[in-house]
């Protein structure tokens, strides 16, 4: 057994400017939902399409970095150094149609191959909201060849003061080698060098005592597959009913067809928690 920890370090604060995140695992900051996965977050019983296939979220590392606020009002920071992708974790013997970055994610009890740097700007201005993030390392695979990888994230909301929000997102992967992503030129090689995905959604806050109704519509686009240039497109409606600031319900329709025309649909509920 192991015990495994998402999140364990100490800020320090040197400055007005720069805080020190000490050598602990922290979550990488790319995107906005790996970050703050907590339920309340996304109004559907499970995290969009764009952080399961493209962001490999829950994603943490080890390492160590900086943050802070900039002397522009609103404008944030964040660099991570940290232990950087392994094929530890799923991916040794993987082939072109079960490789995935998900499985790339480094086992924080195995070796450090390599390492990543992360950096995230933020900016907040009223109900205005927007983020750019990437994450950069060299991924090494068992007979030691090695592919410089790159993830690219840009997020954007506003909410106004009537209580609709608009939200537009997209995040793709850059392979520098991709056939170097497998163990061995056994079989068919990754060909992409280049995917990812985007999200646009709209959602409407209306207040019901204490509590809130959010009803949402979100559509995604995104690569299948690292080795599958053909896009899936995912539309999810629904809405989440939030009791105070603790807990809610969802409820959520997901409609998904592949490039070759299959449809699939399905129904999703839940209960969320965060504390």
């Amino acid at each position: 057994g192991a015990l495994e920890l998402e999140q364990m370090y100490i800020d320090v604060n040197i400055n007005e400017h720069v805080n020190w995140r000490s050598l602990g695992v922290s979550l990488i900051p790319i995107g906005e939902i790996n970050q703050y996965h907590e339920p309340d977050q996304f109004y559907s019983s499970l995290r969009p399409q764009l952080y399961k296939s493209i962001i490999p979220t829950t994603w943490m590392e080890m390492g160590t970095g900086f943050n802070g606020e900039t002397p522009i009002d609103g404008l944030k920071y964040e660099y991570y150094f940290s232990q950087g992708l392994s094929n530890d974790n799923g991916n040794d013997g993987a082939t072109a149609s079960t490789w995935t970055f998900k499985k790339a994610r480094p086992d924080l009890q195995g070796r450090i191959y390599n390492h990543a740097h992360s950096l995230k700007l933020s900016y907040q201005s009223g109900g205005a909201y927007a983020s750019a993030s990437t994450y950069q390392t060299d991924y090494q695979n068992n007979v030691h060849a090695t592919s410089s990888v790159g993830l690219y994230s840009l997020y954007g909301s506003y909410r106004f003061e009537n209580g609709l929000e608009l939200v537009a997102e997209k995040a793709w992967w850059d392979i520098d080698n991709p056939a170097n992503l497998l163990d061995s030129d056994g079989g068919t090689d990754i060909s992409n060098d280049e995917f990812g995905g985007y999200r646009l959604e709209v959602a409407y806050h209306i207040p019901h005592g204490d509590n809130t109704l959010t009803p949402f519509l979100r559509y995604e686009e995104l690569d299948s597959a690292v080795n599958n240039s053909a896009d899936t497109e995912y539309v999810t409606f629904g809405a989440m009913y939030k009791f105070g600031d603790n807990w809610e319900v969802k409820a959520n329709v997901e409609m998904k067809e592949t490039a070759t025309g299959t449809e699939t649909d399905s129904i999703h509920l839940s209960v969320g928690l965060q504390f």
